[in-house]
């Protein structure tokens, strides 16, 4: 196949761009319609120890985890126990603004386009210190200035999932590691993928690394870590290629499913609401003419 030999010839550049870097391990893997056709693994899980990478090393997907959370988000609504209009106020009335910002939806906290600032200095500090608890979140919305009215522009913002987080655990009065485990993990069968929780040291994890100038890795302590961390709705989860690539063929059959059916979602499968989070949003200008769209994963 040319895609699976263009792909083996890029091997070498990724290790230099790795070492480059300073990078000390990386796991690496491509679908192509829907089936697997390359997967490499590169250094160490662990510098000191010498202990390789493979195909169930453990890493922070930081923010992929965000296709989980609205995936989450497209079950409640599948469920009828959320809409996708629903405005953020009207569920967490902790929220209050004076603003058209106090009409934000699940759609506009989904797609980056409150208009409010992430202001990620805010939580996240040097050697992976969060200073925040997941308390301050609604509190840091009330206050931010928006920078750009509704629904206008995009602007990324962390923030944002983690309230999402929050939201789905008041509709499900449940937490969201759990409810993440009951309606995604296992019925997939995801046994390396987990919250912030887990133990930092669970068997084949990736240690967390910072480069020096020269390149050369120093450990750090791991990222978004803790039973009730800030931001883990938008980046705490931990997951291998091996179950990424479960999730993502899982992904793929749902929406192919959608649309060979009229939008009806698969029973089989835990992802609905596909042609909702994969349908265009907001268009964002990347220069020189051309556009793209943000997405609801």
């Amino acid at each position: 196949m040319l895609i699976r030999h263009a792909l083996q010839k890029l091997t070498p550049f990724i290790v230099e761009i790795c070492q480059i870097a300073g990078t000390p391990g990386l796991s690496l893997a491509v679908l192509h319609e829907n089936k697997e056709i390359y997967q490499f693994h590169f250094g160490y899980r662990d510098v000191a120890a010498k202990l390789p990478t493979d195909e169930n090393t453990t890493y922070p997907i930081a923010s992929l985890t965000k296709a989980f959370t609205s995936s989450i988000a497209g079950i409640l609504v599948d469920e009828e126990r959320l809409e996708w209009t629903t405005r953020l106020r009207d569920i967490i009335p902790e929220y209050k603004r004076s603003d058209t910002a106090a009409n934000i939806t699940i759609t506009d906290l989904l797609n980056h386009r409150t208009g409010l600032p992430s202001y990620d200095a805010l939580w996240l500090l040097s050697n992976n210190y969060l200073p925040l608890k997941r308390t301050e979140a609604i509190p840091i919305l009330n206050y931010v200035p928006a920078v750009r009215p509704l629904r206008t522009d995009f602007i990324y913002n962390n923030m944002a999932y983690e309230v999402i987080g929050q939201t789905i655990e008041k509709v499900t009065d449940s937490k969201y590691a759990a409810v993440l485990k009951s309606r995604i993990l296992e019925p997939l069968g995801l046994n390396r993928t987990v919250y912030t929780d887990a133990p930092a040291d669970m068997e084949n994890s990736a240690k967390a690394y910072a480069p020096l100038e020269n390149g050369e890795p120093v450990e750090i302590p791991p990222a978004v870590q803790g039973e009730d961390a800030i931001i883990g709705p938008a980046g705490g989860i931990r997951s291998s290629v091996k179950d990424m690539l479960s999730i993502y063929k899982a992904f793929m059959e749902a929406a192919n499913f959608e649309i060979e059916n009229k939008g009806q979602p698969d029973p089989k499968n835990p992802f609905k609401q596909m042609h909702q989070l994969w349908r265009g949003m907001l268009c964002i200008w990347l220069g020189k003419g051309s556009t793209a769209c943000y997405f609801g994963t």
